[in-house]
This record gives C-alpha cells, sequence and structure tokens, in this order.
C-alpha cells in the first residue's frame, strides 16, 4: 500500500472510533427512557468501553509485537465493526453494556497499531503523519455529536437504527 492511501486508512480509522464512541452521548435520554435505567447505568455503557481499553491496551501490544500491526488492526477492526452493530440490536441494559465492552476491546488495539504504521512507514515524516490520523478523532467527535442529534430527528428518536448505521459504516 501507499504511504497516502494508509494515511487515509488511518485517520478514517480514529474517526470512526470517535464517531462510535461520541455518538452514544446524544442518544443517552432515549437509552434511558426505552431501557428503564438510571444516568449511573447509561454512564457506564460509555465508561465500560474505557475500562477494556484501560485493561487491554498493553495485552493488544503485545499481541501487535507478535503477530504484526496489520493482522492485529484487521482483528480489532471485526471487532469494532461487528459490536458497533450489534449494539443496535441490544434488547437489555446488560446486552448493550455487553457489546459495548466487546467493543472498547477491539478500540484498545487501534492505537498501538496506528503509533507502530507510523513508526514503520513513516520514519522520516512521523510527525505529519501522525498529525493526519490523530485529527480523524476530533473529526469523528464532531461528525458523532453533530449528525446524530440530526439523525435522532429524522429517525424519529430510534437511537437503535444509528447504532446500525454506524456500525455498517465501522464494518466498511
Amino acid at each position: 500500500m501507499t504511504g497516502g492511501i494508509v494515511l487515509v486508512q488511518a485517520f478514517l480509522t480514529a474517526f470512526t472510533l470517535h464517531l462510535l464512541l461520541f455518538s452514544y452521548s446524544p442518544m443517552i435520554p432515549l437509552v434511558i427512557r426505552e431501557m428503564g435505567i438510571s444516568h449511573a447505568e447509561a454512564g457506564f455503557i460509555f465508561s465500560i468501553c474505557m475500562l477494556a481499553v484501560i485493561i487491554l491496551r498493553i495485552p493488544w501490544g503485545f499481541l501487535i509485537d507478535r503477530i504484526g500491526f496489520m493482522a492485529t488492526m484487521k482483528m480489532a477492526m471485526m471487532l469494532i465493526g461487528v459490536f458497533s452493530f450489534l449494539r443496535g440490536f441490544a434488547q437489555s441494559y446488560h446486552t448493550l453494556l455487553a457489546s459495548q465492552l466487546l467493543l472498547g476491546a477491539g478500540f484498545a488495539a487501534i492505537l498501538p497499531c496506528l503509533a507502530k504504521i507510523v513508526n514503520v512507514m513513516f520514519q522520516e515524516k512521523a510527525g505529519f503523519a501522525t498529525g493526519i490520523y490523530v485529527a480523524g478523532f476530533p473529526t469523528g467527535e464532531l461528525v458523532g455529536l453533530g449528525l446524530t442529534s440530526y439523525l435522532l430527528l429524522i429517525l424519529n428518536g430510534n437511537w437503535r437504527v444509528i447504532f446500525q448505521i454506524f456500525g455498517v459504516w465501522s464494518l466498511i
């Protein structure tokens, strides 16, 4: 792969992670109402993803060193795609929590993979390459927060369809 294509993919990966993560915020009141959960439980749905990242980031780093960053990235993106999509089918608090936890398991691998890609492929322009892919994170936040609110209006508050749409995006 050429460097330009890799940088676009790295940007889109970072974008997708934060799109998936931050799109949940505008949906929180709807999830609370539909599932009959507390604000604390709704917050834990977000937090469990971060907990998985904290716990699994180092083990993923070892796996990256063992099988390579491309193989690890493919596994991680499959986890992310499948479980981001499945959030839209969660029938209970616990199934949504489990989907979010496993989504976080995939998230944990991405940052070490992206850092490794920059280290291997862009040694002379590591700062520039890092700047490009890291710009994907706040772009995903902006789109996740902004677009989700509009989609909720268009889809009459159907948060499940939004999770499914973003899940399909992440699978692509």
